[in-house]
């Protein structure tokens, strides 16, 4: 039984490796071609944009979303506790979230 999974541990490893170095190698491929059709301008936005799509995605692996649903079901949670890096007064004064 400790043969098969190691086995499973070594067979997970090795296509976890391969997907990661697969998408980086993608990555930098798309960059470079990108990189030689759009503007400076265009690339630098492009360039912004990836930066917050990384901080979001960082979240996303982080299990924030996970304990968010799981935290959800416990107890009722209003909007301001789960937001507090946004303005909520602005949103909510205006009848968005009600």
């Amino acid at each position: 039984m400790a043969d098969s999974l190691k086995k499973k541990t070594v067979k997970g490893v090795a296509w976890t490796s391969l997907n990661q170095f697969l998408n980086m190698g993608l990555g930098f491929v798309i960059g470079v071609i990108l990189a030689r059709l759009l503007s400076p301008s265009d690339y630098g936005l492009l360039a912004m944009i990836g930066v917050f799509n990384a901080i979001a995605f960082s979240f996303l692996d982080s299990g924030y979303g996970v304990g968010l649903s799981w935290a959800a079901g416990i107890i009722m949670l209003d909007a301001r506790d789960v937001l507090p890096i946004i303005k909520t007064d602005e949103y909510f004064d205006d009848g968005l979230f009600e």
